[in-house]
């Protein structure tokens, strides 16, 4: 009654290797990235801060030349 198809055995295979395809991508992608995810936020906010400051002072030639584009 419990006997394993070997179209299981297969499919259990696939799983298996594209599990382990996931963590060794997923650890290169570790290895070369080593900023936290904070990182690329707190730029952003930082940039926001600035932006308000120069609104509040009516910069608009700062706000311009601030930009990332």
């Amino acid at each position: 009654m419990n006997e394993t198809r070997p179209e299981s055995a297969r499919e259990w295979a696939i799983v298996g290797g594209v599990y382990l395809a996931l963590v060794v991508v997923l650890a290169v992608w570790i290895g070369i990235d080593r900023r936290p995810p904070e990182w690329d936020h707190a730029n952003h906010l930082e940039r926001v801060e600035h932006c308000a400051e120069d609104l509040a002072r009516g910069d608009v030639r700062t706000i311009i030349e601030r930009s990332s584009f």
